[in-house]
């Protein structure tokens, strides 16, 4: 019996080796706003508050990815350290309070609402990972929207060769296109010239 286990599977140390290969791990990771392009504040401070809803249909609100092994298997898994909307929601109060345009608490007039209609990362020999956004800019005074518009990013690193596959895969390497992929998108989205005539055009008064 032994020795049809061993002639099947090989000797006990390999069989354990190809155990440990397979086991599929779980890592937390975080994603903060790192600038793609020059920022210049610019101002006003106006956007009072960022909402983020969570629109992928995942079962886990923290899921961000995989790196897979070759039949597609997640291997090891990336997870974000609380809900991916708030990771966003940070991300975009830091892209706005750069420029200038986040405003203290209990002023501004605009709100920017963000929802994550497409989030995907994965890695089976290049890393990848697609961002969907839909933004919008509601005035505070009136209640009516004021901008509307979807942004999207699809970013890929790595050779198409590359020993750094599967069980090998870099955790870090694939959280860094995360990030730069998510501080693309959010660039994008925070210096459409609609968007800031928007967050200016929203401006109240000065007394």
């Amino acid at each position: 019996m032994l020795g049809s286990f061993h002639e099947k599977y090989g000797p006990p140390g390999w069989f354990g080796l190809i155990l440990g290969l397979a086991a599929c791990s779980d890592n937390t990771v975080p994603l903060t706003y790192a600038p793609t392009i020059a920022v210049i504040p610019t101002g006003p401070p106006n956007v009072a508050g960022v909402s983020v809803v969570d629109q992928r249909g995942e079962d886990d609100p923290t899921w961000l990815g995989a790196i897979r092994g070759g039949f597609g298997n997640p291997m090891k898994v990336l997870h974000t350290p609380g809900p991916l909307s708030d990771t966003v929601a940070q991300a975009f109060r830091d892209a706005l309070k750069s420029r200038g345009l986040l405003a203290a608490l209990g002023q501004g007039d605009v709100d920017l609402d963000v929802t994550i209609v497409k989030f995907e990362s994965d890695q089976y020999v290049r890393r990848e990972a697609q961002i969907r956004l839909t933004i919008s800019l509601t005035r505070r005074s009136t209640g009516r929207q004021i901008y509307r518009d979807d942004v999207a990013t699809d970013l890929e690193k790595g050779s198409a060769v590359s020993f750094e596959t599967g069980a090998f895969g870099s955790v870090e390497k694939l959280r860094l296109v995360n990030q730069a992929a998510l501080s693309q998108t959010i660039d994008e989205a925070v210096s459409r010239p609609g968007f800031l005539d928007a967050v200016r055009g929203g401006a109240l008064p000065s007394a």
